[in-house]
């Protein structure tokens, strides 16, 4: 055994001991004396400079210790006392008892085969049931997570007064996300987040309940029951409150808090010459003819067909990319798929990408969108061409995994992106006292796809994955074209924009300009 291994066996071998004698630097001198020779030590093991240079510290993390007697006291002013013990042993070992912590939780839900919320319940109560037998020092091992074992020059934890948060966070974290694995969940995008935040809350709030007062109060025999019944109850709350909140997506609201105001629009060319401007005073003055006010949107008969193909588009192209987890699940376990062999993380990574084409599109579609208002109809057929056009090519190309992530990830994401960002630029201005419901009645496409892809998906799929990227295709391009051809973007109607030329107060309004 090589010396580098040396530390990750001291601590295996240190885990087991620490219910009886704690988290602490001679917890790991006992275990040495376990280890496999040569690197057996004489009693009574590894040395405290020993362990020190183990597990390093940072300059002066000096863990605090329990008040001295007067001859202790003395002792150790003359330099006789016990060496201070530093923090980097202590954390050490406590970061490798919790992990272990996590393959027990995760071997007792494999073994009991248990999924969904009885897993978590189940998982949870198991990594409680694994805090009691050290439940009296746990508080203080969790408060060492957030202790530096580095100089302020390489960790910014070391130059915080207290113990950073962010070690019982990950801790939290780690749990979250073992568990929900080990109880088979698949989920994607924003609901990967929601799914483990909701885990890691549950959990980290009965922890810190298990390490309160009250409960140390109780028999020991009441403490875990009064435990379970507060997971119990977290993830019952958590459940209905998931029920009761819609998952409405972020797209919309993106691309409407960053998009609006199109009707910013400047005149590229000036006169070169011009008599004298009028004055400030005399713009903001109540003259008729220096009034600027703004040309109302329409709501007739066009503003109603332009959201009924917002919503329309919005359905057929993010509904159908957040229903991806039809094709990864395919790809990844069914016994017709080509890719069953890839790892997980690969065929995870088509829809993850697919996702952040979507949301990163607008940042490159407004800004073009702005500065060339009347390219907008070309730019979403385009967009219409490339999203329909790069699943078609995907069709032929299942067994490779990096095109998958080309054509699918990457080009589908940016034309879906850009075929809905120039709709939600446009629709608030063709409403103004109902523009709150025209947002809600588009955003809600993207929902209304999420219920009529998936089962179309399942369906399909039993024809090949070919066939069902051709269908999806062919969907997109029939939908989201006939939406544009019935859509004309060179009929909005711009917010007017007073602009002064040559001394003559101009109003631009579509595409005319009215003195």
């Amino acid at each position: 055994m090589s010396a580098s291994r040396i530390p990750q066996l001291l601590l295996s071998r240190a885990v087991p001991l620490v219910p009886t004698a704690g988290f602490s630097s001679a917890t790991l001198r006992l275990a040495s004396l376990s280890l496999p020779p040569p690197h057996t030590p004489a009693a009574p093991g590894y040395s405290q400079n020993t362990i020190d240079a183990l597990f390093p510290s940072a300059p002066g993390a000096i863990r605090a210790r329990k008040s001295l007697s007067r001859e202790e006291l003395v002792a150790d002013a003359r330099g006789l006392g016990v060496n201070d013990e530093r923090i980097g042993p202590a954390k050490a070992l406590v970061e490798a008892w919790l992990e272990e912590g996590r393959r027990v939780m995760v071997e007792h839900v494999r073994k009991g085969n248990w999924k969904g919320d009885d897993g978590v319940r189940e998982g949870i109560r198991e990594r409680l049931r694994y805090n009691e037998p050290v439940r009296a020092t746990l508080t203080e091992a969790l408060a060492l997570l957030g202790a530096a074992t580095s100089s302020p020059l390489s960790s910014v934890v070391a130059l915080l007064p207290i113990p950073s948060p962010a070690g019982y966070l990950g801790h939290v974290a780690h749990v979250a996300q073992d568990l929900a694995k080990a109880t088979g969940d698949e989920s994607q995008g924003v609901a990967w987040y929601r799914t483990r935040a909701r885990i890691g809350t549950v959990y980290g709030l009965a922890e810190l309940h298990q390490l309160s007062p009250t409960i140390s109060a109780l028999p020991p025999s009441e403490r875990l029951p009064a435990t379970f019944e507060l997971v119990d109850s977290l993830l019952t709350g958590s459940d209905a409150i998931a029920a009761k909140v819609k998952d409405t997506e972020e797209f919309g609201t993106f691309v409407l808090l960053t998009m609006n105001d199109l009707g910013d629009v400047e005149l590229e060319e000036r006169k070169a010459s011009s008599p004298v401007s009028p004055s400030p005073n005399e713009l903001a003055s109540d003259s008729p003819s220096r009034e600027v006010r703004s040309l109302p949107p329409i709501e007739g008969t066009e503003a109603w067909i332009f959201l009924a193909g917002s919503f329309v588009t919005e359905m057929i192209c993010l509904g159908g990319a957040f229903s991806w987890s039809i094709f990864q699940s395919y790809l990844s376990s069914s016994p017709d798929s080509l890719l069953k062999d890839a790892s997980s993380v690969t065929v995870s990574a088509i829809g993850t990408l697919l996702l952040s084409m979507i949301y990163f599109a607008p940042g490159l579609a407004g800004p073009f969108l702005r500065r060339y208002p009347h390219r907008a109809r070309t730019a979403t057929f385009a967009a219409v061409l490339l999203a329909s056009g790069s699943l078609l090519v995907a069709s032929f190309l299942e067994r490779s995994a990096g095109a998958l992530m080309v054509f699918v990830g990457l080009l589908h994401g940016i034309g879906v992106g850009v075929a809905t960002t120039t709709y939600m630029m446009w629709l608030p201005q063709w409403f103004q006292a109902r523009r709150g419901l025209a947002n809600g009645i588009a955003f809600a496409g993207a929902g209304t796809g999420g219920l009529f892809f998936p089962p179309l998906f399942n369906a399909t799929l039993k024809l090949g994955f070919g066939w069902t990227m051709r269908i999806w295709a062919l969907i997109i391009l029939m939908g989201a074209g006939t939406s544009l051809c019935l859509n004309h973007f060179r009929r909005q109607r711009w917010i007017v924009r007073s602009v002064l030329l040559s001394g003559d107060l101009l109003h631009l309004t579509g595409s005319k300009l009215i003195r």
